[in-house]
């Protein structure tokens, strides 16, 4: 898959889970709707990421670690997304 798009798609579920964090801390939509949505949204689309931060990893290791590559950006917002979410889910547990 092209890197770029993998990026892209990266991007777009970072900008997902930062609503998730926006909504329960600030915004507090209780809409059962969107509600509903999110619970339907957020396992499937922290697998996807982990998905993309795996098939960008193998990318980015073909191109001899290059820092400037879509790959790269793409495995470090991955990356860095993942652990948010995953921690965040820790952390919700412990209160």
């Amino acid at each position: 898959m092209n890197s770029k798009i993998l990026c892209f798609l990266s991007g777009s579920i970072a900008v997902y889970f930062a609503f998730l964090v926006a909504n329960a801390y600030w915004l507090n939509i209780q809409d059962k709707m969107l509600g509903a949505i999110q619970e339907a949204l957020t396992l499937p689309l922290l697998a996807t990421q982990l998905l993309i931060g795996i098939i960008s990893f193998v990318q980015l290791s073909k191109g001899r670690f290059k820092t400037g590559s879509w790959a790269f950006w793409t495995f470090l917002i991955a990356t860095v997304n993942t652990l948010t979410a995953v921690f965040s889910i820790f952390f919700a547990h412990m209160k």
